[in-house]
C-alpha cells in the first residue's frame, strides 16, 4: 500500500481532519472534501493520514496546503504536492512561483497558472445541504452577520 501524508495544523492532527462525524470540527461539512480525498485515494491503494500518523520522511506522497512554513527539501520535491486554497491577495507567498518549484504538482483554482504543466486545475468542492429548513415566520427576531477580519489593499480584494 502507498503511504500518503497530509500536512495539517495541530488542531487537525490524529486524523481529525477526516472526522466528518465530529460536528465541533466539521461545521457546515467543511471537512467533507478531505474525507472524500482520503476515500478516493484509498480506492487507488493509497493510505492517507496526517503527519503525526504517517510521517513526511516515511511517506511516498506528501500533500501540503497553501505555502507551508517549511518548504520540502529539494530531494523530496518529487513526492510533494501543493493544494492552493487561499487567494494570493490574502497570503502573498502563494503567488511566488519560485516557491512552487519545491512541489511536483500544484493544484490551484487560478486559471492563469495552468499553461505550465506543473499546475493542475482544482475545483474547490463545497457540500451544500439537500434541504434547508427555515421558516422566517416562526422567528420573532432574526439577525445574521457574515464578516471577515481581513485587511487587504488591492484592486481585486473583496473584503473592504
Amino acid at each position: 500500500m502507498i503511504k500518503a501524508c497530509l500536512v495539517v495544523s495541530k488542531l487537525y492532527l490524529n486524523n481529525r481532519i477526516f472526522a466528518v462525524e465530529d460536528k465541533s470540527f466539521n461545521r457546515d461539512n467543511c471537512l467533507m472534501p478531505f474525507a472524500m480525498l482520503k476515500r478516493s485515494l484509498a480506492n487507488m491503494g493509497c493510505e492517507l493520514a496526517t503527519q503525526d500518523i504517517s510521517p513526511i520522511e516515511s511517506s511516498d506522497i506528501v500533500i501540503y496546503f497553501d505555502i507551508p512554513a517549511v518548504l520540502p527539501p529539494p530531494e523530496q520535491a518529487e513526492k510533494s504536492f501543493l493544494i492552493i486554497y487561499e487567494s494570493e491577495l490574502v497570503s502573498p507567498m502563494i503567488g511566488r512561483k519560485d516557491l512552487h518549484r519545491s512541489f511536483n504538482k500544484v493544484f490551484t483554482y487560478n486559471d492563469a497558472s495552468l499553461s505550465d504543466n506543473r499546475y493542475v486545475k482544482l475545483h474547490l468542492p463545497i457540500c451544500f445541504p439537500d434541504e434547508v429548513i427555515f421558516d422566517p415566520t416562526e422567528k420573532k427576531r432574526f439577525c445574521c452577520m457574515i464578516a471577515g477580519n481581513k485587511m487587504i489593499r488591492h484592486g481585486l480584494e473583496l473584503y473592504s
